[in-house]
C-alpha cells in the first residue's frame, strides 16, 4: 500500500483532525 504524503495531504488531514475535534468537543458540551 504506497501512499504519497505531499504536504497538501498534511493539510487536507490536520483540517480533518480538527474538524472531528470540533465536532466531538461540540457533542460535549
Amino acid at each position: 500500500m504506497s501512499f504519497s504524503y505531499s504536504q497538501e495531504n498534511e493539510q487536507l488531514g490536520r483540517f480533518h483532525l480538527k474538524a472531528i475535534l470540533a465536532l466531538e468537543a461540540e457533542s460535549f458540551l
